[in-house]
């Protein structure tokens, strides 16, 4: 189930339900822009995300915010490949230097719902250095 709370105004939306393996560590949250006030007019914004897994109770949050701008994104977002077992692919990533300096990024994420990645998590966050 996501939950979205507006930490500086106050209150809550219940909305949908994420996404997650059943025996896997990436849940992907939808998020409806409107729900937490994002528009063309006000399209950053910071998030923190905890999940808790409802039959074990174990939980695990993200408490440093991370920042993103809906409508312009810093770093191009969305691009993906279905892939055979055992193959590879490359897929474009653009970056917004004017909005990378305005809305500052970790990296580029990497998802697999499917398949491990290195390390056994789901998920890679590739560093795109200083420059």
């Amino acid at each position: 189930m996501v939950v979205v709370f507006n930490l500086t105004a106050g209150g809550g939306v219940i909305k949908s339900l994420a996404t997650a393996p059943t025996d896997g560590s990436t849940v992907l949250i939808p998020l409806v822009a409107a729900d937490a006030g994002i528009t063309a007019a006000n399209p950053r914004f910071s998030y923190v995300v905890q999940v808790t897994d409802i039959p074990s109770g174990k939980f695990d949050a993200i408490a440093t915010a991370a920042s993103f701008n809906a409508f312009n994104s810093s770093i191009s977002t969305g691009a993906f490949v279905i892939l055979p077992p055992g193959t590879n692919a490359s897929v474009p990533v653009s970056i917004d230097r004017t909005e990378l300096r305005l809305t500052p990024l970790l990296g580029q994420m990497i998802v697999s719902l499917e398949n491990l990645a290195r390390g056994g998590s789901e998920a890679l966050l590739l560093s795109l250095g200083e420059d």
